[in-house]
């Protein structure tokens, strides 16, 4: 489905959906076809059902929309995955290494994500606006 169809089959709801058809132009993804997973009635519980499926399936291409956006402007941002690193003095055993550690997905979306206001929340595999 294209998203201007989504937009009217579901209006006004937070959707977790999966991109069946997408390509990535000048740093943006580009969402041509979508299939609708599952609907929700705050951001909150949709990007709880997002890191269920997105452990089992890491490999399928998620995303949690709301419906009010007109436009998919969805950038593209790379990065490692480690979101604070430190000096290991004693977690590695001899104070020479790195550890990190991962943010949680509820931890992204503390502040303001229930605010009502969805302009600036158009879900992601790992941006933020």
């Amino acid at each position: 489905m294209k998203w201007s169809e989504v937009r009217q089959h579901f209006p006004s709801q937070w959707l977790l959906v999966e991109a069946t058809r997408a390509h990535s132009e000048n740093n943006h993804r580009i969402l041509e076809d979508l299939a609708v997973i599952a609907t929700f009635a705050t951001g909150q519980s949709a990007m709880d059902s997002y890191a269920d499926l997105h452990e089992k399936a890491p490999d399928r291409e998620l995303y949690v929309l709301h419906t009010d956006r007109e436009e998919l402007e969805i950038e593209e941002l790379r990065w490692m995955g480690i979101r604070g690193a430190w000096h290991s003095w004693s977690e590695d055993g001899n104070g020479t290494g790195v550890a990190g550690q991962r943010l949680s997905v509820t931890g992204l979306f503390n502040d303001g994500f229930e605010s009502g206001d969805t302009a600036f929340w158009s879900g992601v595999s790992g941006a933020a606006p």
